[in-house]
């Protein structure tokens, strides 16, 4: 499992980055995967009409039949945004140097070599940031529900998994209380 440690290694690189818009835009790639618990499908699909600057909100159009909703963007993801946005050509708001729309593939090469860039002594893919999002929203104690809306899940035994794995306690009943 992605720990907090990957998580702030790449998300101090994406925003200390001084290098070319590439390389940059890569890494903002993953980090829309992370925080909005994007699959790589959905990731790759997203377009530019998605995005409302003026209300600072993203809609996630959910793949594998998961429920389709509205993210909010902090100011920080919309100043990102707005700098892709001026060199954009393409409707697909993550493409590739080709001027394509990024492959599930592409993808998961990207994240492949942040895991290699990270130093971490397992294999990443794509996948683990949508877990590590659903992990860490678990470990911030955020109520299931909002959990499994943030991942578009339609049924909550998908979300469940999370919160056994962030070992939060179910809470218990003490009827002696007044």
């Amino acid at each position: 499992m992605i720990d907090l440690v990957f998580i702030r290694l790449y998300l101090t690189k994406l925003y200390t980055w001084r290098g070319d818009l590439i390389h940059y835009f890569l890494l903002l790639t993953s980090y829309f995967l992370l925080k909005h618990g994007l699959r790589a499908t959905e990731c790759s699909n997203l377009k530019w009409d998605a995005i409302s600057f003026d209300e600072c909100s993203i809609y996630i159009n959910r793949a594998k039949n998961g429920v389709s909703g509205t993210h909010n963007l902090e100011e920080d993801e919309i100043e990102k945004l707005h700098s892709l946005k001026k060199n954009a050509t393409s409707p697909y708001i993550f493409v590739g140097e080709n001027g394509e729309k990024l492959s599930e593939a592409a993808i998961a090469k990207i994240i492949k070599r942040l895991g290699v860039a990270a130093s971490l002594d397992f294999p990443v893919h794509a996948h683990q940031l949508r877990h590590a999002c659903g992990y860490h929203l678990a470990r911030q104690g955020k109520a299931s529900y909002l959990i499994q809306s943030h991942l578009g899940h339609r049924n909550y035994k998908n979300t469940e998994i999370y919160i056994h794995w962030a070992g939060i306690p179910r809470g218990s009943i003490n009827w002696s209380e007044q």
